[in-house]
């Protein structure tokens, strides 16, 4: 009986420290015009395992306003769906051409309608990457809508956008039947360590 026991037990143990998903990485291509959310051209999104938790990153390379150099406002949409899913974290990755950051440039990008802060840069023309943090409750909706005030203090500067990335750390939310499995095992284990102990 005891050896049944432990069996049952060791099953359990090991359906609850499984990963939850083992399904292979998914890769989704976007190539045409507006295919997607509103203001995706030429994107790509792919997830990946690390450790036992989600990396997505969504790559939007040609949204309307990209790749010209400009001084005009313009706006993209990364999208993200939440369904079932915690969020651990997210960040924004935006790749800009001669943003003269230190001469008093400043190009403010903000993501719903929230100021996350200016593109970086240097003096002379090159292209720098701006990383900035998104706050997680804003993928709520599957939608991030990123607008990019550029030269908003008016002072004649031009930039030119690369491409824009939203990384994206989470996991699947356990079902209910795995928190229960989990409970039994942790129990059973238990309940054999103190038999073992009388």
């Amino acid at each position: 009986m005891k050896i049944i026991m432990i069996c049952i037990a060791s099953m359990l143990t090991l359906i609850v420290s499984t990963p939850l998903v083992s399904a292979a990485p998914t890769l989704i291509q976007e190539d045409g015009p507006f295919e997607g959310a509103e203001g995706q051209m030429n994107s790509t999104e792919t997830s990946t395992i690390e450790g036992n938790s989600w990396i997505t990153i969504q790559y939007i390379g040609s949204a309307p306003g990209m790749d010209e150099y400009t001084m005009t406002d313009f706006g993209w949409t990364h999208t993200f769906d939440p369904t079932k899913k915690v969020i651990y974290d997210a960040s924004l990755t935006i790749m800009a051409y001669d943003v003269d950051f230190d001469q008093g440039e400043r190009n403010n990008v903000y993501a719903d309608g929230v100021l996350l802060g200016p593109l970086a840069g240097d003096t002379g023309e090159n292209w720098t990457e701006t990383v900035l943090p998104i706050d997680p409750a804003m993928l709520a909706d599957g939608q991030l809508n990123i607008w990019l005030d550029n030269d908003a203090l008016d002072g004649g500067w031009l930039n030119m956008i690369d491409y824009s990335q939203l990384r994206t750390h989470w996991d699947f939310i356990p079902a209910p039947g795995a928190i229960l499995l989990g409970s039994i095992g942790v129990g059973l284990v238990s309940w054999l360590r103190r038999r073992r102990t009388l």
